[in-house]
């Protein structure tokens, strides 16, 4: 007989999926894109013939020009010959340099047309299939962090649908994904998410007011679930405080504030009044210039948007304050 909290991870299981479709998708693109690209570079250089008379004329003062086309006439297939040429042409005044780097970018192209460049298709297929199971696994690390936070949070439904993002260095187009675009609903509303070291990271956090939340929420309850989510991804073990945050409102709504004993959602606030004393002058435009209020809330009904010496929070539903007061 299956205990409850069984039959609760049976239930946010279903609520969390990993779409890894997109993803290869656009790697096995990337993978017939480049055997494209080598077999038509192969054929360029079948053909290719070195013209050591353009060589001598563009090298003519080069020191080491002898020895150099004593080895290019060997047809060895090896670049020895590069940094000696290379650092002589950093030497060279600029427009004279760029000429000697063409000839240099000539020669590195002999050197690509004798190199062997059979490539074997069926091992970068294997090895797309290793990065894909790899990024499943890592995948599968955020997906037990959402189901972890599902639990401790009162969620309202909302599917979560996990796609990895992808990751392309200077050297490789196929790399294992580490992070994710994680959304929530059957909308818009997204965040990202990564690993960095034993931390993970989130970003893109979405700062909507109620006019732009149909673009990204179905309903109310998407909303709430999106940014329970967060707040609970972000402090995994964290305990309720008191914060002290400023938030700069607009000078029509005084009478509301000054009166009210919580406050609406997605309102922002800082915990730096200086910078609330900014943006209450930048959003001034044609009306009043914002008025300032202080703040005493509990960090369970809050956001961090920004982190850092200067933290932005955004507030996830209708919510009681401790205090508020024009300030």
């Amino acid at each position: 007989m299956k205990t409850f909290y069984q039959f609760l991870e049976n239930i946010n299981s279903n609520l969390v999926k990993i779409e890894l479709e997109n993803l290869k998708k656009l790697l096995t693109k990337k993978l017939e894109d480049f055997f494209t690209d080598h077999e038509d570079t192969t054929e360029e250089l079948k053909n290719f013939k070195l013209d050591l008379n353009y060589v001598k004329k563009e090298l003519k003062n080069y020191p080491k020009l002898n020895e150099l086309i004593n080895h290019l006439s060997s047809n060895k297939n090896d670049n020895s010959w590069y940094d000696g040429l290379r650092i002589w042409q950093k030497s060279l005044p600029s427009e004279e340099g760029y000429k000697v780097f063409d000839v240099i970018r000539y020669l590195m192209k002999y050197q690509d047309s004798l190199e062997e460049r059979k490539i074997d298709k069926n091992e970068y297929y294997k090895y797309l299939n290793e990065v894909l199971e790899k990024t499943q696994s890592n995948m599968m690390v955020i997906k037990s962090d959402i189901e972890s936070s599902i639990y401790k949070v009162d969620w309202n439904g909302s599917i979560v649908t996990i796609f990895p993002l992808h990751h392309q260095t200077d050297e490789d187009f196929l790399s294992p994904s580490i992070s994710a675009e994680i959304k929530v609903g059957n909308k818009q509303g997204d965040f990202q998410y990564w690993k960095e070291g034993e931390k993970f990271i989130i970003e893109d956090i979405l700062e909507s007011d109620e006019e732009e939340s149909k673009y990204f929420f179905t309903n109310e309850q998407e909303k709430q679930d999106y940014f329970n989510l967060i707040s609970q991804l972000q402090n995994p073990n964290k305990k309720d405080q008191i914060l002290t945050l400023y938030t700069a409102r607009p000078a029509k709504d005084r009478d509301f504030y000054s009166k009210t004993d919580y406050l609406p959602a997605n309102i922002f606030l800082s915990n730096s009044f200086s910078h609330v004393d900014g943006l209450a002058g930048d959003l001034q435009g044609m009306e009043e210039r914002r008025d300032i209020y202080k703040v005493k809330i509990n960090s369970k009904y809050l956001i961090k948007t920004l982190d850092g010496p200067v933290k932005y929070y955004q507030v996830i539903k209708d919510s009681p304050v401790e205090y508020i007061g024009l300030y």
